[in-house]
């Protein structure tokens, strides 16, 4: 399936709740569904180089990409 619009009342994120809450909310609800998503190779490169550069941060490490 790929996504669609929401028919049913959209459920509502309470992102002021602790990450690892809003984290296991999303991933129940995009459980409920299967969904198909297009990415191309410079968009997975993207995110590659953003959770490493996440990751760096987190460790206190200044990671250059060039």
């Amino acid at each position: 399936k790929t996504a669609k619009p929401q028919t049913e009342k959209e459920e509502i994120i309470d992102f002021s709740k602790p990450r690892e809450i809003i984290k296991r909310t999303i991933e129940e609800i995009l459980a409920e569904e299967e969904y198909t998503i297009d990415v191309n190779p410079q968009s997975v490169a993207g995110a590659a180089l953003k959770c490493i550069d996440k990751v760096g941060e987190e460790k206190g490490t200044n990671i250059e990409i060039d």
